[in-house]
């Protein structure tokens, strides 16, 4: 028996039980985009994550919870990523805005004549 077939036979087994949390990874995915889409792509991101870095994990140890490790960083580093963001700004509109009296607040109005 080469060492190739026994990996082979090592990885279909952490594949058969890696993808039997697929559900529950989906509704924690779920509980922290908010939004089905986004939820599918975390879990999906979580497995290519999982499967690229197998090696990495030591057999006998708890799957679901290296699964869900990965799905909560994996998760967290988007939203980080995502306050990184550069937000383009107007600033003509922002000046024209800041001009203008607060919505909702007649006595800071100013009167003409």
């Amino acid at each position: 028996m080469s060492a190739r077939k026994g990996l082979d036979q090592g990885s279909s087994g952490f594949e058969a039980e890696a993808l039997a949390s697929l559900d529950s990874l989906y509704r924690a995915a779920l509980r922290l985009t908010r939004a089905p889409a986004d939820a599918e792509d975390l879990v999906q991101d979580t497995y290519l994550k999982a499967f690229r870095a197998v090696d990495s994990f030591e057999p006998g140890t708890n799957l679901r919870a290296w699964l869900f490790t990965i799905l909560h960083n994996t998760a967290r580093n988007r939203v980080r990523d995502r306050a990184r963001d550069t937000v383009s700004v107007d600033s003509e509109f922002v000046d024209r805005a800041a001009e203008l009296p607060p919505a909702g607040a007649p006595w800071r109005r100013r009167r003409h004549g």
